[in-house]
């Protein structure tokens, strides 16, 4: 019995480490899920409104600069109060 603990220690410790770095990158995963998620749409509602605001001969230009921007931190999603 005395030596089969240490072995028994031995393997469950490797399961552990490997569930543990398991675990660890699907955290990861569903993080990077949940901020593509929450990006994605203000991103979208930007680039939309960069292609109304725009010519037409430059409405993807002004998209693709919009959404660098967006993605970047550029963009802000809170209300912008401009005085007139």
């Amino acid at each position: 019995m005395s030596r089969f603990l240490p072995l028994c220690i031995i393997q469950w410790l490797k399961y552990i480490a490997f569930l543990h770095g398991w675990l660890l990158q699907m955290l990861i995963t569903l993080i990077g899920f949940i901020i593509g998620f929450g990006i994605y749409g203000p991103v979208s509602l930007y680039g939309v409104m960069a292609i109304e605001a725009a010519p037409t001969h430059l409405s993807g230009t002004s998209h693709a600069v919009v959404s660098l921007a967006c993605n970047s931190k550029g963009c802000d999603t809170r209300p912008v109060i401009v005085d007139r």
